[in-house]
């Protein structure tokens, strides 16, 4: 059995959000270290598109696709950085990361989390 590597954990500067799933931003150059021997990433400068895992919202052009996107920029608003946590699942497609997003210095929700007790519904593989 093969094991399944732990997520990496980087801080990313949110950019812009593209629907109630789906968010696009910059990392920044250094991984969060949460477990020792963690060596650096370069990652400046790379703007990455993510889909959040257990999510599922309208896409653009949908009925509810500008209220699940307001959702999504409400909560981010309160953080101007984020700590984007990004899970091995592989893609999400569409040149996307599968992650969790939760605020620097709070796990205890992650944006994939508040949007579900909002009412969203969650991502059925």
């Amino acid at each position: 059995m093969t094991a399944v590597p732990e997520p990496l954990t980087f801080r990313m500067l949110t950019g812009r959000v593209i629907d109630g799933d789906t968010l696009a931003g910059r990392l920044q150059t250094e991984p969060l270290r949460l477990t020792p021997g963690w060596s650096t990433v370069a990652t400046s400068d790379l703007e990455v598109h993510l889909r959040l895992v257990t999510l599922d919202t309208p896409e653009r052009g949908e009925d509810g696709w500008a209220k699940a996107r307001s959702d999504v920029m409400l909560w981010l608003a309160q953080w101007p950085v984020v700590a984007l946590r990004v899970d091995t699942y592989g893609d999400g497609g569409f040149g996307r990361l599968l992650a969790d997003v939760y605020p620097v210095g709070r796990r205890s929700e992650t944006l994939s989390q508040h949007m579900l007790q909002l009412g969203w519904l969650p991502w059925v593989p």
